[in-house]
Parts: C-alpha cells; structure tokens; sequence
C-alpha cells in the first residue's frame, strides 16, 4: 500500500482545511493516473526524494505502492483504489481518474458539492441498474470453452502495458501460456480464492520473454544443488494406501541454534553447560522425531543449523532451507501440510503433507527442486525478461490476468473495451435523464437545472477518464460505439464519412457499415446518440480479428461504484483537519 508519513508536529500547527485547499493535489493525481491509461499509455519513473532505486510503471498497483501519500483526501482516494486492486486485481487507474476528475469537475461548477454528491449517487444507481440488465447493449455473455474469446480476453488485459515491450508473437505467447496456467490451476474449490493464490509466478532476468513457460507443480529455489549438472534425488518414500508418496515436513520457525521462541525467556545455566549445545541437543532430538516419521522432505522457511541438515541428510531425507515466506502457501497447498510454527510440542502426523515426486531441476542456471502431486492445482508460471523493470511490470500484469479470469467464472460476462461501454452508458444516461428529469427533480428536491448541470459532469467525467483526449474520437449515432477519428474520413458536415476500408470500433466488435454515420466527440457538447439493445456477434468478430478488447464486468462494475462513491465521500467532506 502507499506509505503514509507520519510526522510529529505541536499541538499549536494542528490545520483546518476545505476541499479546494486540495485542489491541485488532486489534479496532480488526475494527470498522474490518467496518462498512464490504455495501450498508448506514458511509463512513469518513481523514485524517492532521498534516492535509492527508481520504479518504471503504468500498473496502477505499482504506481500507488511508490507513491509517498500525505494529504488526507489524496490518501482517501488512494485506498480506496487499492482496495479495489486488492479484490480485482484490474481498473485502479479507471477508477482514480473517474473519482479525481469527478471531484474537480463538481468543485469547478460552483454548485453545492454535497448536492451533486447525492444528485451522483442517482445516477450511479441508474447506472447499475442498466450494466446489470438484459437491455445493456455493450454486455456480452463470457465463452468460457471457446478459446479464442479466452485468448482474446487475456490479451486485452496483457495489452495495455506498454512497458513490457511487447510484439505480435511476444503478446500470443504469454497469453496461452497464462491461459494454460489458469486451466492447471482450476480446482473444485477455485471460486473461492483468486486464480493466483494457486499460481507461484517466478519472474527470472536474462532470457528472451518467449522463453517464458508455464510447468504444473512447485518450483523451489535450491542454490546448494548443483546448476551444471542435474542431481538425481532418491527421497525416502512412504508406503500408504493410496500408494508411495514422499512425505513433507515445513517448519516456519528458526532452526539455526538460536531458538527464537525463547528470546523473551530468562533462564539461568551453570558454568560447565553451554547453552548452545544444549539447544542443539534438543534440536536434534526434534530431527530424529522427523526420521522417525518417516519424512522424506524437510522445508524450512528459516534456517537450519548445518549439523542438523547433515543429520537428516544422512537417513535420506531431503533439506531445503531459507524458502522464505512467500512460498510457504504454495507448499501448504501443494502438499497439505500444516506448517510446524514452534518446535516445543510434539510434532502430529497430522501435521505432515504429501507429494508424488520432487526433482532436481536446473532454470536459467539455477538450482532447483520440482515438487509436483497429482490432481494438484498448484502450478508455476515462469516469466522471462531481458530488463528488471519490464519484468516486474509482466509479472505485475499476468497476475491481474490470472485473477480476471478467475472473475470470469463468478459472473461469466464482459463489457466491450477500449473506452465503448463508459460512452454507452453515457449516453444511456442522458437519454434517461432527459425523460425523467422532472421526476428526479420531485425525488431530490432540487432544480432540474442542476440535475442537468450535474449529468453534464457526470457524463463527461465518464468518458474522459476513459478516453483521455476526447476530440480524437467518433461515436457511431447508430450503435454508440467509438471510434478512433484515425480512421474517420471527413468531418461532421462531410457527406462521405467512409474510410475506404473496414472501420472497426476501439473494443474491435462493431463493423460501422459504408453509409453509417460517424460523430465527432466533443467534451463541450451534449450529444444525444441513439443506441441499439440487440446484442452484436462477437464470436464472429473474434473468429475473423485478434484485436477484440474486453473489460471484465464484475471489475468495470465494482470500479464505477468505487469511483463514484469515494468521489462523493470527498465531496461532502466540510473540513479536513491535520497534524492532530
């Protein structure tokens, strides 16, 4: 999360401040977030005031963890979108353009903040109401068993990070391969956590991303293994009914000698014992307990004291220290163990998990072991990068790739991408507006006026933080999707609005005919475009073009309410008090 720093100030520096005192820091926050969306998006470079290492990124999640947040509004913006990122993994940068821009806009017009903040929750419920209806007509149901819409799905969220460097054949390759990481990884039980949860993903530097490659089971750093020649392993096997497995042992506490569990103890020894010895007496003890076991793989997420390790080596078992903390999930799932936190009890079976075989594997030029159990939805995703920076930014991204997936099978359905869904329902909004202006205005009790001012902001806040630049694009009058002006011949007044060619819209899912009609965005006016409900053919679009972008739905939806509700939180902030 973006570190918040505290400072100690006197009672007598304690600050009142109003919304507009905040004004240009959320403008900065504005630029910040909204240059870095879509494909064509700018990489950011992030570094501390005091030096040290510097972050090139346009992934929101590793934007706002670089970000140093004091003003108390700013941080109310920022956590909330990481809390969104932390449920959807997707749409942080949606959802801090929309909230910020929204903010500015509504303090700019010079009408009652808190006005417009419920005026803004009408139109948010107005909103969900129609993304959620059989009537959206930029919703498409999910295909989950056809594989080029799952391809295409992987691409649009792959695709927008631009700082990964990618090309044509550099895109396909590390969307099947994430695809396949997902198909590894499903479980009966896989609705119930993210995708990635079953997906240890090793970023390694130094080769080609094509390189890049997806293997089931548990890779494991083993540096004192060969990494020029591969060992064979011959762990020892226990017999059960199911057959011969290898059973694990992880241990998540210190076993160097120094006993950490008793470093709050006081306790006194006479001059002809050593501590040290005695501690590793009883260490060795604990070590004969796990030969006894029967275990044929030990995995300690510290450190175990060399003597010991030759203990163990010497009745077969196999010793991997220093996993750290960051795999010990993975291994809880992959064998089912219970990890072993303090070593003064005495160890359960129970506590004991199981796998199928374990391999010395050489990566990259490193050592490792290949824990793998059948039936088993762990899996490793091994990502390839030649530059540091790049590879975060992959990793960072196949991780939001793997979890929108998971997403998929929650509520299997898409909105069309690259801008068309939030002009869509932009213009559902003003068309519903307008016909029930005198309504809402009897339920809010204000004028229609500013219900109509109010639409005027909300709309535009939509689009722009989705499109950025809104005089580069068009909207078909037809069907209300977007398209670049690129490839729009003519302008508004020509009678020939025809490309030459096949003009397809910025998710890539309409075809505008010869004679369709082509509009020209303008944040300044308030166009009313008329929509069709029928749902168009995407798997035709995507059977015959590989440039169809999707957003996942339960993403976009939580996104705007996200955005929308914070923005409304900021507005009806009356005072804000620092330095308490």
């Amino acid at each position: 999360m973006a570190s918040v720093k505290l400072e100690k100030e006197s009672p007598a520096s304690v600050q009142r401040s109003k919304l507009l005192t905040f004004k240009e820091a959320i403008r900065n926050l504005l630029q910040l977030t909204r240059s870095c969306r879509t494909p064509l998006g700018k990489t950011k470079i992030l570094q501390n005031t005091s030096g040290g290492s510097m972050t090139l990124t346009s992934s929101s999640k590793r934007l706002l963890q670089s970000l140093s947040v004091r003003k108390p509004i700013i941080q109310l913006l920022v956590f909330a979108t990481q809390g969104h990122l932390s449920a959807y993994s997707d749409g942080g940068l949606f959802l801090a353009s929309l909230a910020s821009d929204l903010v500015l806009r509504s303090v700019d017009s010079n009408q009652n903040a808190k006005i417009l903040a419920e005026v803004y929750e009408t139109f948010l419920t107005l909103s969900l109401e129609y993304l959620n209806s059989d009537v959206c007509a930029f919703k498409y149901k999910a295909m989950m068993s056809d594989i080029k819409f799952m391809k295409s799905f992987v691409k649009s969220v792959l695709g927008t990070k631009s700082l990964c460097q990618w090309d044509k054949s550099k895109l396909g390759h590390i969307s099947n391969i994430v695809l396949e990481t997902f198909l590894q990884c499903l479980s009966d039980d896989s609705q119930s956590m993210h995708a990635s949860d079953n997906v240890f993903v090793m970023a390694t530097l130094g080769l080609d991303m094509l390189e890049s490659k997806s293997i089931c089971g548990l890779l494991l750093p083993a540096p004192e293994l060969s990494k020029f020649k591969v060992k064979p392993l011959k762990p020892k096997l226990f017999v059960q009914a199911k057959g011969r497995t290898i059973k694990v042992a992880l241990i998540t506490t210190s076993l160097s000698g120094d006993l950490d569990e008793l470093s709050g103890v006081k306790y006194e020894v006479s001059q002809d014992i050593s501590v040290d010895t005695e501690i590793l007496e009883g260490l060795s003890g604990f070590c004969d307990s796990i030969v006894q076991s029967n275990v044929g793989l030990v995995l300690c997420q510290k450190v175990i004291h060399p003597k010991l390790k030759l203990i163990l080596r010497k009745s077969g078992v196999i010793v991997i220290d220093r996993i750290g903390l960051q795999l010990v999930k993975y291994i809880v799932k992959l064998t089912d163990c219970v990890p072993i936190q303090s070593l003064a009890n005495s160890t359960s079976e129970n506590s004991f998990g199981h796998i199928d075989d374990v391999q010395h594997k050489i990566v990259n030029k490193m050592s490792y072991l290949h824990l793998t159990r059948a039936d088993n939805p762990v899996s490793t995703l091994i990502l390839y990068h030649c530059q540091d920076q790049p590879l975060q930014e992959l990793k960072d991204v196949c991780i939001t790739s793997l979890d929108s997936f998971q997403h998929l099978l929650y509520t299997p359905a898409v909105l069309a991408g690259g801008g068309c869904w939030q002009v869509g329902l932009s213009n559902y909004l003003r068309n519903k507006i307008e016909n029930e202006k005198r309504k809402l205005s009897e339920d809010l009790e204000c004028p229609a006026s500013t219900i109509q001012q109010a639409c005027t902001l909300f709309r535009q806040a939509l689009i722009t933080a989705a499109l950025g630049e809104v005089h580069s694009y068009s909207v078909s009058r037809h069907s209300g999707h977007v398209f670049s002006n690129d490839d729009v011949i003519g302008d508004d007044d020509s009678d020939d609005n025809d490309g030459g060619g096949d003009r397809y819209c910025l998710c890539g899912i309409y075809k505008a005919r010869k004679d369709e009609e082509l509009i020209r965005l303008r944040e300044d006016e308030d166009m009313c475009v008329k929509t069709e409900a029928g749902k168009l053919p995407v798997g035709d679009a995507i059977e015959k073009y590989d440039s169809v972008v999707m957003d996942s739905f339960s993403m976009c939806v939580n996104a705007l309410q996200t955005s929308v509700l914070t923005a409304c939180s900021v507005l009806k902030i009356g005072q804000v008090v620092e330095n308490l």
